[in-house]
């Protein structure tokens, strides 16, 4: 006998030995052991079948219900961008550097010297002698067009968590990006990548499709997902996937906005952080240049999920940021998904409250991972895990937004990084890369005359 049946007949047992103001009579008693008895005989049946398979039934297994994830699709003629999460940007980042990667060291001569032959055909040296910071200055213009900074003209309100990724894989690639339709970019690797990433989501989880006519109804669909992963990690679940979390890193003036891809329960009931990425050719982990952005991804996740617990996420920082209308009523069709999920509320307000409280009963997050799945047959084969280092991420960000906020211009890579040219669609037309040449070319004049 189990010792989960051991308990139940002794509670049994007790309950049939109270004393003589007990309120069953014997023949209700017994009804209750046999009940007992029949539940115990269930559950060994149960483990019994379990151990079949080599699984062990446990309490959160036993408690386990169906995980929902709702999808917001703007309806009608609004103007309003679609709040559907992009699965395909969110892979995209994850295999430029796998499309014709090459070794590392055989693809760049610390000199410089590389560089200067990658387009003989396309380099053409400018004034030498022209005045720099006027150029600086002209281009530092053209970066702010209508008093814009680049984040209010290429994103608005927010970034993306793999905009600042793909930012410190190349910054200049990123800003060429968005001068493309999305298609463009778009390869069978993407594709393939973007249905490894679904059928993960769709082991743990359904996904609802919600129509949505506002941004309120937009973001109450995102903080629906967010309180509904959190609740079912506190309800017993081993795991959820694509969970939404944003926030203001480090005060730094810029909300972020992204999407986890897994957080899990150790066997230290501790929270891990898992995100995934797929690799296109051979089972091999990428390059560390790569595997700098995905410790990045994770870190930044990290860092906005214990703000949320620390109680720095709150409703005037998605005001300020958004504009959102706390009050207005959400749409029918979001309200029918609301209540249905077991949320009495008509509005963003409640809503956002609601979630806020149930990130004051979580952890922070313990340990970061990323999990590497080969594209050929769909299977894990590696993975790596990181120590968190604020310190780190912090300059990271920091770096990143003086571009953003129009402080700066952008800034390619660099010439120890010229092998991800290779890659790069905008190869052909790249300025930073044209003014690279043009550098190698006037360092190695120098040292020409320098040897006569």
């Amino acid at each position: 006998m189990s010792n989960h049946g051991n308990s139940l007949a002794s509670l049994a047992e007790n309950l049939m030995m109270e004393d003589d103001n007990d309120w069953m009579d014997p023949e209700e008693d017994a009804l209750l052991l046999q009940a007992v008895i029949s539940v115990e005989e269930e559950i060994e049946k149960l483990q019994t079948k379990k151990e079949g398979t080599g699984l062990t039934l446990t309490e959160k297994e036993s408690s386990h219900q169906k995980q929902f994830r709702w999808k917001a699709v703007y309806v009608g003629n609004s103007d309003l961008k679609s709040a559907d999460h992009d699965l395909k940007g969110k892979v995209s980042s994850d295999i430029q550097e796998d499309l014709n990667k090459q070794e590392e060291t055989s693809e760049v001569d610390k000199s410089g010297q590389q560089i200067c032959n990658l387009s003989p055909s396309t380099t053409k040296c400018g004034d030498q002698d022209g005045n720099m910071e006027e150029d600086a200055i002209r281009e530092r213009e053209q970066l702010t067009i209508h008093n814009e900074t680049p984040l209010q003209s290429y994103r608005g309100q927010y970034l993306k968590v793999t905009d600042l990724t793909a930012q410190a894989w190349c910054e200049q690639q990123l800003v060429y990006s968005f001068s493309v339709p999305k298609e463009v970019l778009q390869t069978p690797a993407m594709e393939r990548g973007t249905d490894i990433h679904l059928a993960k989501e769709l082991e743990v989880h359904d996904i609802e499709t919600v129509s949505v006519n506002t941004k309120e109804d937009s973001w109450a669909i995102k903080f629906l997902n967010i309180l509904t992963s959190l609740t079912q990690l506190l309800s017993g679940a081993k795991l959820i996937r694509e969970m939404p979390i944003c926030g203001e890193p480090f005060e730094g003036g810029v909300l972020f906005v992204g999407i986890i891809d897994e957080i899990r329960w150790t066997d230290h009931e501790e929270l891990e952080l898992v995100e995934f990425k797929t690799r296109v050719r051979s089972k091999t982990l990428p390059s560390a240049a790569q595997r700098t952005t995905h410790r990045l991804q994770v870190s930044l996740y990290k860092h906005m999920f214990d703000a949320a617990v620390k109680g720095s996420l709150n409703k005037e920082l998605l005001v300020k940021h958004l504009a959102l209308d706390m009050n207005r009523t959400l749409s029918d069709s979001v309200l029918l998904h609301t209540r249905n999920a077991g949320i009495k509320t008509d509005r963003l307000l409640e809503l956002v409250d609601k979630t806020l409280e149930q990130f004051q009963f979580m952890q922070k997050i313990s340990c970061l991972t990323t999990e590497y799945t080969s594209q050929s047959d769909s299977t894990p084969f590696a993975s790596e895990t990181y120590e968190f280092d604020e310190e780190w991420l912090q300059m990271q960000v920091e770096k990143s937004l003086q571009f953003w906020q129009g402080k700066r211009n952008p800034v390619g890579v660099d010439i120890e990084d010229a092998w991800k040219c290779h890659s790069c669609l905008f190869e052909e037309k790249c300025e930073w890369k044209q003014k690279m040449i043009e550098e190698c070319i006037k360092k190695n004049s120098i040292k020409k005359i320098k040897t006569c």
